[in-house]
């Protein structure tokens, strides 16, 4: 069952590689999509990861813990993931980038909130804020719209579930240590 789960994780990243490679359709430049694509790329192997440890450690693959486990994995890549998007977005701004990654390339999930108060922004993401000038307009969006700490309100989020999905293990010391790390992923 691990292997097989593993094999699943595996398939999971080409799957979310290829998606992002190709997340530049109009109807993919969205908060939604950018969060399919993150847990295909990236989440999903510290999900099905953390579901083979409770396997290996006895629960059964059916089991309550089995599925917390892999929720815990999940959300916790997920906020991963959306903590260092704000952290490689303003990284980008401050060094004034515009080859920046997250300026650059797939859309950040930074910009992306901007685009969803601001539509008008969206040719602007579409083409990967390629100028001087996109990137400048980008940035204003992004301060005007408050789409950095919405973007950051949505990892804490993913970290607060992750925590939560903890609840179904007993109290322990190690359950303390992986709540800890689902704050530390934030910072």
């Amino acid at each position: 069952a691990v292997v097989e789960i593993m094999a699943g994780a595996l398939e999971s990243i080409v799957r979310g590689g290829m998606l992002r490679s190709e997340s530049l359709a109009p109807h993919e430049l969205s908060v939604r999509a950018y969060e399919q694509r993150t847990q295909a790329r990236s989440a999903q192997l510290l999900a099905n990861s953390c579901r083979c440890a409770a396997l290996l450690t006895g629960y059964g693959h059916t089991s309550d813990e089995a599925a917390a486990a892999e929720a815990f994995g999940c959300h916790l890549g997920m906020a991963a993931a959306i903590a260092a998007d704000c952290r490689e977005f303003a990284e980008g701004v401050m060094r004034a980038d515009p080859q920046s990654a997250t300026l650059v390339g797939a859309p950040s999930v930074v910009s992306l909130l901007a685009a969803e108060d601001r539509p008008a922004l969206l040719p602007v993401v579409s083409r990967q804020a390629r100028s001087q000038a996109d990137v400048a307009e980008l940035v204003a969006a992004v301060h005007a719209t408050g789409a950095m700490d919405a973007a950051r309100r949505l990892a804490a989020a993913h970290a607060a579930s992750a925590t939560a999905a903890l609840e179904r293990f007993c109290e322990s010391d190690a359950r303390a240590a992986l709540a800890g790390l689902c704050q530390s992923v934030l910072l």
